[in-house]
């Protein structure tokens, strides 16, 4: 149990290349941390340091008084403005600090007990390592939290990446591949040699290659924050398509050299086709399917002699625009923007979407099948998401991955977003293997918010589209999500998965997909019927 402490000073400084906030404490204490990409949104990214059992009492002219709290403007390194405040009395005593931030970052937080400072490194972070296609290619996917900086050296039988000032915040080392050239792939925190400083902060990512494989055979680009790794599969070069927000995206094809080309739409089809002469670019029959609010697929058609057909399938309600400056060009750019979804009445409404569980905590789990209630949720939250995103909603995911996020953390995001409404995802379980059905929990004891309508809609459609046994909604006024949001907030339990006939339903991608449907349903019929009436 940590003893009460107070926060006595916050600065902001720059070890080499990295930028840095120290807190000073009176002794040791406990941190929990959330990011928000208020960028996404059209504001601004915030890290937010939550410190229980702690009292704020920084004597500091620098800072100035903000409401409840204290502020100060930075406008260095890529941080705007740091704000403390005693963010929640009772019965945690909370201290919580801002840290507002002018371009999306990732960061490592440490806590030194010699000095009792808490330093936040802002510096990139390698959070996950995937095989995935990209511009109609096998690549591996380095996924990290801000735009890399990276080099590439050639090891003969390995290619090595060093992802440059970063964090390696990746459980698996050793990921075991055997196709596309790859035998395996392996990551560490890497302790610096004599081509960098010692103290320099490097992700190492090694790709052990197979018997005949070199770095010839290799190609390494990078996307927004991705870096790419293709190995005997050439990607589209000079051909790129970025989704820009929910409702809008580009794209850009960059000729070897000037050409004239040509766009033309057919009537009633939705269907762009994109000429461009073969002797500027060289590209590859292919079927590009993106699927997203904007486009459904991309054809690239090169069975002419002198041209490629570039067809491209647009979604309902997706306009587009040739924003290229010449008709003679090296560089074709097309905007697209979804209308419908941009003129939705849904617009600027968010919803948090929650799902249980995660990282360390798995919840529930099936004997049969071993499924984990963990993986369920972030799969049904992951297809909710999409499905609010094409009616226009903005949203937010607690996670998007298998981390594990404090259950005081989940209703803090969505409090600080303003949401509207928060729906948290779990799979159920109970030890009388003959109980099944959906249910919908709610906190009936707050009269700002009306959580039982909400809930009632929401099971409603569960019921409906699932064909599953209807257990009722039930007041749970002490489960922390539902109770310390501000908004609207239930907790759906989709299924019992200690069913056998309910385990074998939700191991379906189909049943998993009719349970985001269900979700969407009641949302989306919340608030037509209460919060836009």
């Amino acid at each position: 149990m940590y003893q009460k402490q107070s926060i006595t000073a916050i600065e902001c400084s720059k070890y080499k290349s990295i930028p840095q906030v120290i807190i000073e404490t009176t002794g040791n204490v406990n941190i929990s941390s959330m990011y928000l990409p208020g960028s996404k949104f059209g504001g601004n990214d915030r890290l937010i340091l939550d410190i229980p059992n702690a009292d704020l009492k920084i004597n500091d002219s620098s800072f100035i008084k903000d409401g409840k709290g204290i502020r100060k403007k930075v406008y260095d390194n890529g941080i705007m403005a740091i704000r403390a405040s005693n963010f929640e009395t009772t019965p945690r005593n909370v201290t919580r600090i801002v840290i507002d931030l002018a371009m999306p970052r990732g960061y490592d937080i440490s806590f030194d007990k010699d000095s009792n400072k808490i330093k936040v490194d802002f510096l990139n972070t390698v959070k996950n390592i995937k095989l995935e296609e990209r511009n109609n290619a096998e690549a591996v996917v380095i996924q990290t939290d801000e735009v890399p900086v990276y080099n590439v050296m050639d090891l003969g039988d390995r290619v090595v990446v060093d992802v440059l000032n970063s964090k390696l915040k990746f459980n698996n080392n050793k990921i075991s591949v055997g196709k596309n050239g790859i035998k395996r792939i392996r990551t560490a925190q890497f302790k610096p040699d004599q081509n960098y400083d010692k103290d320099d902060k490097i992700v190492r990512v090694v790709l052990d290659l197979e018997e005949g494989q070199s770095f010839k055979n290799v190609f390494v680009d990078h996307e927004g924050m991705d870096i790419l790794v293709y190995v005997n599969d050439k990607p589209l070069q000079g051909f790129n398509y970025k989704k820009e927000t929910i409702n809008s995206s580009t794209l850009k094809i960059s000729l070897e050299k000037e050409g004239k080309y040509n766009i033309d739409y057919v009537d009633n089809s939705n269907l762009i086709i994109l000429k461009v002469p073969k002797d500027k670019i060289e590209l590859a029959n292919a079927q590009l399917n993106m699927n997203d609010n904007m486009i459904e697929k991309i054809d690239i058609d090169d069975k002419d002699s002198d041209y490629y057909y570039i067809n491209i399938k647009l979604k309902d309600g997706t306009d587009y625009v040739d924003k290229t400056k010449y008709s003679v060009t090296d560089e074709i750019i097309i905007k697209f923007e979804n209308k419908k979804i941009k003129n939705s009445k849904y617009k600027g409404k968010m919803v948090v979407i929650d799902a249980g569980h995660g990282g360390k905590d798995p919840g529930a789990h099936s004997s049969r099948l071993n499924l984990q209630e963990k993986e369920l949720a972030l799969d049904t939250a992951i297809r909710l998401n999409k499905l609010l995103e094409e009616a226009g909603f903005n949203t937010f995911m607690t996670r998007e991955d298998d981390t594990y996020i404090g259950l005081y953390e989940r209703p803090s995001m969505a409090n600080e977003l303003n949401a509207d409404a928060f729906v948290s995802i779990h799979y159920n379980w109970h030890p009388n293997k003959k109980v099944s059905g959906v249910q919908v929990l709610y906190n009936g004891d707050d009269p700002t918010r009306d959580n039982k309508t909400f809930a009632r809609i929401v099971k409603n459609e569960m019921v409906k589209e699932l064909n599953a046994v209807d257990r009722g909604i039930v007041h749970r006024p002490k489960l922390v999500v539902i109770r310390e949001t501000k908004m609207p907030a239930i907790l759906a339990e989709m299924a019992f998965i200690s069913n056998p006939t309910e385990e074998a339903k939700v191991a379906t991608q189909e049943y998993r997909q009719k349970c985001a449907k269900a979700l969407f349903d009641g949302i989306k019929r919340y608030f037509d019927e209460v919060l836009l009436k």
